[in-house]
């Protein structure tokens, strides 16, 4: 049975890892992650500086974002300190993700036994979930310069845009003219380019690192969400 592959599936997990060191290792990464679902409409659940389970309360399936040499450290000390330093190497310098699909998910596929699986298929919806946890993070709202007592209204709709809430465009085209030589005048802000925002008003991995705001779907008024204004990305 087990050779013809009739062995009933009651649950399925594909793990794959994601390299992060270079943007502050595992820790940083699931701390930003964690700040940054903090406005998703998917259920979470976080273990502090550990794992993060994105769609954690469905019966079908689960994505676990998790640090494996934290989680080592913590619960199998002994093994940990006896393990071949490069494989210590690759539990630091990589997140391990795992997806997780459980029975009625698997039915779901026509997948009720080991040899129904299709390799290409899992790992296709492996890709999708990944992406789709991903593009639900939200970037916290940039800080205002502390310089900045009383932030001009074109600084303001500057920002806004740059969030993907552009109230500029709805303006007349000698205000919107207005609005944008202010913004190069005197901040150095091109709307139409983000690139040119400067560092003190970018998103970074930084910045989520410190006390977040609440994401734009948290805090963005109803009537501009019905009006179409707001560009989640």
């Amino acid at each position: 049975m087990i050779d013809q592959g009739r062995i009933k599936l009651e649950r399925l997990d594909l793990v794959g890892y994601l390299r992060v060191d270079h943007l502050g290792g595992c820790p940083a990464v699931l701390k930003a992650l964690d700040i940054g679902l903090a406005g998703s409409s998917r259920n979470r659940m976080v273990f502090p500086k550990e794992t993060v389970v994105y769609h954690s309360s469905s019966s079908h399936w689960s994505l676990m974002a998790y640090d494996k040499a934290q989680h080592l450290r913590s619960r199998y000390p002994d093994l940990w300190a006896t393990l071949d330093p490069r494989i210590k190497a690759v539990a630091r310098k990589y997140l391990r993700v795992e997806l997780r699909q459980f029975r009625g998910e698997l039915l779901a596929r026509g997948w009720d036994q080991v040899r129904d699986v299709n390799i290409d298929k899992l790992q296709r919806k492996f890709r999708e979930r990944l992406r789709a946890f991903l593009h639900d993070v939200r970037h916290p709202y940039p800080v205002l310069d502390a310089t900045v007592q009383k932030p001009s209204r074109a600084l303001l709709l500057g920002l806004l845009a740059c969030l993907g809430v552009d109230l500029i465009s709805r303006l007349d085209e000698r205000a919107q003219r207005h609005v944008r030589k202010q913004l190069r005048d005197h901040h150095d802000i091109d709307v139409r380019n983000d690139d040119r925002v400067p560092r003190k008003y970018r998103r970074t991995l930084d910045e989520l690192l410190g006390e977040p705001a609440f994401p734009i779907r948290h805090g963005t008024p109803r009537s501009l969400r019905k009006a179409g204004l707001i560009a989640l990305v």
